[in-house]
């Protein structure tokens, strides 16, 4: 009888203090959820995540610092334009995206995409903007792109380039 009474002490025991160390399988057999693992995984992908915003932030201020090569030119330095460029230009300038494509061709059939081309009859700049424009016509490349949009009703009316009116601007772009 003393053993059967040591025995169900100690089971009574045993069932009254369980182990310190948690069980890695649940009384339904379920695996137990390690939530020291999944806070470790969590901060894992916070800081993975961090760390992609910070090269992406870095990234989007490349692209605001890179254009801008000569602030007194707007962002935009005498020099030749290719035909993205001058798109871009026309856009920057306040022009209507859907005629950017065109005010590209015009001005690459009007100066070649050089922003210091001179016409004969003093025409300046991509654009090629005549004299009688007064202070519309410069050599600056932002400058003569935002006189290009005025001139052209924002690309609504090119009869002021010759180059369109005679067809000479279709396929430079």
């Amino acid at each position: 009888m003393l053993a059967v009474l040591a025995l169900a002490l100690t089971l009574n025991c045993q069932a009254s203090y369980p182990e310190v160390t948690p069980s890695p399988v649940m009384p339904s057999g379920q695996p137990a959820y390690d939530w020291h693992r999944h806070h470790e995984r969590h901060v894992a992908h916070l800081a993975h995540l961090h760390r992609l915003h910070v090269e992406h932030e870095r990234d989007r201020s490349t692209v605001f610092i890179l254009p801008v090569v000569n602030p007194g030119h707007g962002g935009f330095p005498p020099g030749i334009y290719s035909c993205h460029d001058l798109e871009v230009l026309w856009v920057a300038a306040g022009g209507r995206p859907s005629a950017a494509f065109l005010a590209a061709e015009i001005a690459e059939a009007e100066s070649g995409g050089n922003s210091l081309a001179t016409g004969p009859a003093g025409e300046r700049g991509l654009w090629q903007i005549n004299p009688v424009n007064g202070a519309l016509s410069v050599y600056d490349p932002l400058g003569n792109a935002r006189a290009a949009v005025i001139i052209s009703s924002d690309g609504t009316d090119w009869l002021a380039w010759t180059t369109y009116v005679h067809g000479l601007y279709a396929g430079r772009c």
